[in-house]
């Protein structure tokens, strides 16, 4: 009996980084399909509303991530059960800290299938709309190679030309940064940033779509771990951000910095029982790692 053909597609370096080359072996007739997963900086990997109905059914989560990623408390939350929380961005000037990414359950085959990724990103994350797009951030693509085949070229190609048309230009996601750093997401829709480093392993995916939040810039600048502190202390009356993101393995380098401001200021819930354990954690969290043991050491510098 004769072997049905296929047609083979390979990928190869990017960027001047080795990474495996893996073959898409495409019955004949067939469509290629691509990998993606969700770069994830926040809560939405530990948010247990809706968001864990979109993990649950959208990813691999047992799948997921450790990563290097440049994240810092950038965001100021105004409004909502947040209030007074700073929440996480992207930051080209931040030193490196740790997030995730984690694959998608489906493999993509058209443009159709990553807008449909990318729009359940967007409701997960509240996202899903305009307005709410030019208030508070968009949603970016990455794509490891995309001039690896046709499907690569198409998808990067459609994803511009979708977030063109539907994103209002005067968005300030894409100009909101600090005056010594770059926007990390660019007009066309792109994500402004290398491919992700796994600190386990390679991120053997095609592409990632992640949300870039606003930052809130004073002076071109983000407001430092004593502003953060502050905020947390008088206007959200607690810490539980920052907690669950240093509990899932989420870290940025000026964690042990906020903590300490924190304390200094004395707040009762710090007291509390819940939180007793949590900040205990978060001042002796093991360096298990060299990422971790690299960030510790910026934060003590930057301390001292």
């Amino acid at each position: 009996m004769r072997r049905p053909r296929c047609h083979t597609f390979r990928q190869t370096a990017v960027g001047g980084h080795s990474w495996q080359r893996r073959e898409l072996r495409v019955m004949h007739g067939a469509r290629p399909t691509l990998r993606i997963g969700i770069l994830i900086i926040g809560s939405l990997f530990w948010d247990n509303s809706e968001r864990a109905v979109w993990r649950r059914e959208r990813l691999v989560i047992e799948d997921k991530q450790r990563i290097r990623a440049r994240i810092r408390y950038g965001r100021e939350s105004t409004a909502g059960s947040r209030k007074g929380t700073f929440t996480m961005t992207f930051s080209g000037s931040a030193a490196p800290g740790i997030a995730y990414v984690v694959p998608c359950r489906n493999e993509i085959s058209d443009p159709a299938g990553l807008l449909e990724e990318a729009r359940l990103l967007a409701r997960a994350e509240k996202l899903d709309g305009a307005a709410r797009w030019k208030q508070f951030g968009a949603i970016g693509l990455l794509l490891r190679n995309a001039d690896a085949n046709r499907l690569a070229l198409e998808l990067r190609a459609s994803w511009a030309q979708y977030f063109q048309t539907h994103l209002d230009p005067s968005c300030a996601t894409l100009t909101c940064c600090a005056t010594n750093e770059n926007a990390p997401l660019g007009g066309d829709g792109l994500l402004q940033m290398p491919w992700p480093a796994g600190l386990d392993a390679e991120v053997n995916l095609d592409g990632v779509l992640a949300t870039v939040n606003t930052p809130t810039i004073v002076d071109g600048r983000y407001l430092g771990p004593k502003k953060i502190a502050s905020s947390l202390v008088h206007a959200a009356k607690n810490a539980n951000y920052l907690c669950e993101n240093v509990l899932a393995g989420i870290r940025t380098f000026e964690d042990r910095s906020i903590w300490h401001h924190i304390c200094a200021l004395d707040p009762p819930f710090i007291r509390e029982p819940e939180y007793s354990e949590r900040f205990v954690r978060l001042v002796n969290m093991p360096l298990t790692s060299g990422c971790i043991e690299t960030l510790f050491g910026w934060v003590r510098r930057s301390e001292s």
